[in-house]
């Protein structure tokens, strides 16, 4: 079963609520914007290169069966998994780190947030 997010591209499709709810995380905190397929990534005004390098690769980031074996996550292990060390730590969105106040255009993820994406995590086998 696929449950098709309004306004969502194809590759959002969540097979349960929770996985649901990751996407709208995703989302809400606009993981999309900027990871993009490398043939639509900006460059970056004051280097000239791109935002994120080829290696860099997470435009899967709203496909969650992409994601789940991708070596960002160890499944059932939020605390090892690489995407949920990096929303902690407040590296992710990029700059997080650096904001103190809601005019940041990337603000750290909310909590709550940071709480579904470990649920997630913590139901993957």
């Amino acid at each position: 079963m696929c449950i098709v997010l309004a306004g969502a591209p194809n590759t959002a499709c969540a097979e349960s609520e929770l996985e649901m709810a990751v996407v709208n995380v995703f989302k809400r905190n606009k993981c999309d914007a900027c990871h993009v397929p490398i043939e639509k990534r900006t460059k970056d005004p004051q280097t000239g290169k791109l935002m994120y390098p080829a290696d860099r690769d997470f435009s899967y980031v709203l496909d969650l069966n992409k994601l789940r074996l991708s070596k960002y996550i160890t499944l059932g292990d939020p605390e090892r998994s690489t995407l949920y060390k990096l929303l902690v730590e407040e590296k992710m969105p990029e700059g997080a780190e650096f904001c103190f106040d809601d005019s940041c255009p990337y603000p750290p993820v909310k909590d709550g947030d940071k709480n579904i994406i470990k649920n997630w995590i913590l139901s993957l086998q």
